[in-house]
């Protein structure tokens, strides 16, 4: 068979293939100028291929390989280096004996027929292979980097001749150790060898005496271990001085490391999840039990003292071990991330060996915490807070964050509420007009103020999985750059912020999950407002950034945070303390959200305001941002001119949503309308809560055969009003300047004070928070000059979308003649 392969003409590959089939071997197709296989080829080490697939899997640009073993009766000898195959075995008698040869491109391949007691091996130590069951074999005439295989002889199949036969099989069966060998190999790792003499003794430093000079032997004799000092110390001295004292049982490398380990503290958290607690460089650090780090801290110690390293066997036992120990006989505390609380106290790890602990009574940094933190490899320390702050030291937040006053008291807040470790945590939501204005930067100093990571701020993640792996290595959890937000993500977003059960699939398993409670303080931002859902919406602070006049690079702005980290994380830690010890006015109106506006309203002696002018404050915020997001919805629009002659409005959904397509499917918001008249029902009662807050309610109603809707004014209503008033900021700074904030007053509008007469309408305008269009308007003469058109085209612009304001009050002269002067 094979000679006709050889005289083949042209050796196409179809025709080799159909050769090596009808000659007994399981062929397998390659990728052209490869060894790699074309095809899934383990089911060919079973059965052969049928000669009919052959035209379908080789072309003639192929390359060609047999499974070795059974199947094709064949075993291989593949010698890549010459020189070393020859140390077991001459080379050219080898080529004598074989009948069948093929040159490699890299070395020979010498076949024999298959004997069951060879496998598969590779003998790099010797320069060659044994190719057995499951391997395969490049053969005649493949090419590869252009290099073909080649057959120097077929004569058939023989026998490996009976020397290489046991030669190989010696080396692929080596003797076992002996004891006295292992015993040996302990003894040699336990002292110090100076060097190796004839016949394998070892010259050594005794271990029993002051030894300046080797003069120990230790070797085998007769397969049995000997020990001799020159000095005249016995075996079982030297023995006893390494630890192997002769008749006694070696400590195992298992129960090496249990004795390192047992001086160790082992607890369980309120998940069942193993721990320990150990001393590392003076540091108390509570570790998981199968964590890398305390596996290294094992390693560590016992290459210490052993002056070895252990094995990955005895390691995985020992683990096993201590967390069982740490389930059944551990106690059960509750594990905290960088901020813990237990009653009237509550802790802040600094992640450096020290803890700040808070009480009522004092504040202390101790090296010894009360509380269980656990600390993931990312965290970074936090500086000492400095406690001798005054009162207004919060503004120096203003050097690293452009925005309001009004919105920095929000942030300042919000921080705080990071320490109310009981009640639920507002979400804080960053935005901004424009891309550039240092929402990213601001979500990192923010996060960086009370929990600093190796990376303070990461994409939302795509699943609930990667969810509560960032939570669980994190207090504040910070999300960057969205647009949109899904709703499984809008749910957890949710569920974190007030605290509950989520799941996460446990590793190496398919079905089994750990349920964790997790409430996290959370930090997102992006360009537009993204928190479309009013749930999520609620719990969230809202917080936009303004235009930088002026930027500064951002190493600067590092620097200055590391200036006033100190003092800023000092303010928060005495406000805490003030929480603690403080009692909430109980004439205060809470509004939701009630345990952490409470927290905060305690803090009122340091606070920069009073508690009702924090509540106030936060009720506005989320009610501005309410009324801005239903402002653009043609629903909302459509609902303000049905109710503009009539007090109320009944009648069927579906005749409602017949109104609202009428007028709307020929507009620009066509894509805006629901698709049907459930999909218009669901979004109606989305927008239920927001709809009450600018004084329209609806309720449904059913009897028999109709569901109906009911809609009416529970005030005096009208939209463009609501959303006049609550565009703007509804607060003022006095300062022209971020950092000018000492001599300022807080200015807020509530949807029910009175709508500004026509006269007030400028004024109305001139509360926006953008800086630029109050320049023109404000006590600089200077700024009139540099901003003369500003005013004009923000009123030109609010014209187009708000038609109900009397313009005739507005005077608009002054601003037509700084305009010529412009020109000029």
């Amino acid at each position: 068979m094979l000679a006709n392969i050889l005289t083949l003409p042209k050796c196409k590959m179809q025709s080799v293939a159909h050769c090596y089939l009808r000659g007994g071997y399981s062929i397998v197709p390659l990728k052209p100028d490869s060894k790699e296989p074309a095809v899934k080829w383990k089911d060919y080490t079973e059965s052969r291929m049928i000669e009919g697939l052959v035209p379908k899997f080789f072309t003639d640009t192929s390359n060609i390989a047999i499974v070795t073993g059974r199947i094709s009766n064949l075993i291989v000898i593949d010698v890549d280096d010459v020189e070393k195959f020859s140390k077991i075995y001459d080379f050219e008698r080898l080529m004598e004996e074989a009948k069948t040869v093929v040159k490699s491109p890299n070395g020979w391949h010498f076949w024999f027929s298959y004997n069951p007691e060879f496998r598969s091996k590779q003998f790099q130590k010797f320069g060659f292979d044994i190719k057995s069951d499951g391997c395969l074999i490049t053969v005649s005439p493949s090419k590869v980097d252009g290099k073909v295989y080649s057959f120097i002889k077929s004569e058939g199949l023989n026998e490996m001749p009976q020397e290489l036969k046991e030669k190989i099989l010696k080396l692929q069966n080596p003797k076992p150790v002996s004891k006295d060998e292992l015993m040996l190999q302990e003894v040699l790792s336990r002292v110090r060898v100076d060097k190796q003499l004839p016949d394998g003794v070892y010259r050594c430093y005794c271990p029993a005496h002051d030894d300046h000079e080797p003069s120990l032997d230790v070797g085998l004799k007769d397969g049995r271990l000997f020990i001799r000092c020159w000095a005249g110390c016995t075996k079982e001295e030297v023995l006893q001085a390494i630890g192997l004292e002769k008749g006694a049982e070696r400590d195992s490398t298992s129960q090496k490391l249990l004795k390192i380990a047992e001086g160790y503290e082992y607890w369980r958290n309120k998940n069942q999840e193993e721990f320990v607690t150990v001393t590392v460089g003076g540091e108390i650090r509570n570790l998981r039990v199968n964590s890398t780090e305390f596996k290294k801290l094992l390693l560590f110690e016992f290459c210490q003292r052993y002056g070895k390293a252990a094995h990955t066997q005895a390691l995985y036992e020992v683990i096993t071990a201590l967390a069982g120990k740490a389930l059944v006989e551990g106690k059960e505390y509750q594990t905290f991330v960088r901020v813990g609380k237990i009653d009237d106290l509550i802790e802040l790890d600094l992640c450096n060996g020290k803890v700040v602990q808070i009480t009522k009574e004092k504040i202390k940094i101790v090296t010894t915490p009360f509380l269980k933190f656990e600390r993931t490899t990312s965290s970074l320390p936090l500086p000492d807070p400095d406690l001798n702050v005054e009162k207004e030291e919060w503004e120096l937040l203003a050097q690293i964050i452009n925005t309001s006053r009004n919105d920095l008291i929000l942030m300042l807040a919000w921080l705080l509420g990071c320490f109310n470790i009981d009640g639920e945590f507002p979400i804080m939501n960053i935005t901004g007009e424009r891309e550039g204005i240092g929402k990213t930067t601001a979500t990192a100093f923010l996060k960086s103020i009370v929990d600093p990571s190796v990376v303070n701020i990461k994409p939302l993640p795509k699943t609930e999985d990667d969810f509560v792996v960032v939570c669980l290595h994190n207090h504040i959890v910070a999300f960057d750059n969205l647009s949109h937000i899904t709703d499984t993500m809008s749910d957890a977003l949710c569920r974190i912020s007030t605290g509950s059960a989520l799941a996460k699939r446990k590793l190496f398993t398919d079905t089994e999950a750990v349920q964790y409670f997790v409430k996290k303080p959370v930090i997102l931002n992006g360009i537009d407002l993204f928190a479309e859902r009013r749930d999520l919406r609620r719990r969230c602070i809202h917080v936009e950034l303004e235009r930088i006049d002026n930027p500064k690079p951002i190493e600067w702005l590092r620097k200055q945070f590391q200036a006033i980290h100190p003092k800023i994380l000092g303010w928060l830690v005495r406000a805490v303390q003030l929480a603690l010890r403080e009692k909430i006015d109980e004439s205060l109106n809470l509004t939701d959200l009630a345990s952490f506006v409470s927290f905060v309203c305690k803090t009122e002696k340091l606070f920069p305001v009073s508690g009702q002018e924090f509540i106030d404050l936060f009720k506005t915020n989320r009610l501005r941002v309410s009324v801005s997001t239903i402002s653009e919805n043609p629903l909302v629009t459509f609902l303000n001119e049905l109710l503009r002659d009539k007090e109320k409005w009944s009648g069927s959904v579906s005749e409602l949503y017949d109104l609202f397509y009428q007028k709307y499917a020929p507009t620009s918001f066509k894509n805006q309308i629901p698709k049907d008249v459930k999909s218009f029902s669901k979004k109606i009662r989305r927008l239920l809560t927001d709809l009450e807050n600018i004084g329209v309610e609806i309720s449904f109603s059913r009897d028999q055969k109709v569901r109906t809707i009911h809609i009416k004014k529970s005030r005096d209503f009208n939209v463009t009003d609501v959303i006049l008033s609550f565009s703007q900021e509804n607060q003022a700074l006095t300062g022209d300047k971020k950092g000018d904030n000492k001599n300022f007053d807080v200015i807020l509008m509530s949807p029910d004070d009175k709508k500004p007469d026509s006269g007030d309408n400028k004024n109305l305008f001139l509360s926006s928070r953008n800086p630029l269009k109050n320049k023109e308007n404000d006590d600089n003469d200077d700024n009139d000059v540099n901003f003369p058109t500003f005013f004009k085209k923000d009123i030109e612009k609010e014209m187009n979308k708000w038609s109900e304001i009397d313009w005739s009050e507005i005077d608009l002269d002054d601003i037509e003649v700084l305009e010529e002067e412009e020109k000029k």
